[in-house]
């Protein structure tokens, strides 16, 4: 697939090469179903894009992403949900190549009974890319108490002059909150539906496709 102005675009399950040559706005839409996929995306112009990564069920996905435009500002939102002992494997890399790039990715997990997430999180930031900002943040939530989690985010940055960050955080839902909702006459189920609802409504805030909430719904409530 190659990219030559403003739109919407959703990538196939086929798709393994995407190029951006033109436009503003681009918004990328990638999401993965019990699948095996290696994917490239290659940013050739200076663009505003947003890239969001939608995964559910047993999947494994090399991902990478490299930023050759300066001027560019990426941000990439990726959401996964595993149950069942369903494997989430998976590394997604985020390469600055080029000076005044802004980069930001966050990779959140939610992880139900017997789910099982490990992904890396990489951002290299190369030495000719000074004024760049490169941002990473990968979390895990379990919503039982029963499920693993693997995630590792890596940051290389070859270059003094940049702004960088990478996290990670691994958590369980807060006993007391749940107490305190369903005191209010919420069953379980529905304060379950709730907060999964919150993290698909994050995920879907720019993207107001009801098409992609109904990917997760049909997945979780299988």
């Amino acid at each position: 697939m190659k990219i030559f102005e403003d739109g919407i675009y959703y990538i196939n399950n086929s798709e393994q090469y995407i190029e951006v040559l033109d436009g503003k706005n681009i918004l990328i839409i990638d999401f993965l179903v019990n699948n095996e996929t290696k994917r490239y995306i290659k940013i050739s112009c200076p663009a505003n894009i947003n890239y969001n990564l939608g995964i559910v069920g047993k999947n494994n996905f090399d991902i990478k992403i490299d930023i050759l435009s300066g001027e560019s500002c990426v941000n990439i939102k990726s959401l996964s949900f595993s149950k069942n002992k369903e494997e989430i494997n998976g590394n997604l890399s985020i390469n600055l190549l080029n000076k005044e790039i802004y980069s930001n990715t966050e990779i959140i997990g939610l992880c139900d009974d017997g789910g099982v997430i490990n992904i890396s999180g990489n951002v290299f930031i190369d030495f000719d890319s000074y004024k760049s900002e490169g941002y990473l943040n990968q979390k895990t939530v379990f919503l039982t108490d029963n499920g693993t989690s693997n995630i590792t985010p890596t940051l290389n940055v070859s270059c003094n002059d940049v702004k960088a960050s990478h996290g990670a955080s691994i958590s369980k839902l807060n006993e007391f909150d749940k107490f305190y909702i369903c005191s209010k006459g919420i069953d379980l189920k529905s304060y379950y539906n709730l907060i999964i609802s919150s993290y698909i409504n994050n995920f879907n805030e720019n993207l107001n496709n009801e098409n992609i909430s109904n990917k997760f719904f049909d997945y979780i409530n299988n």
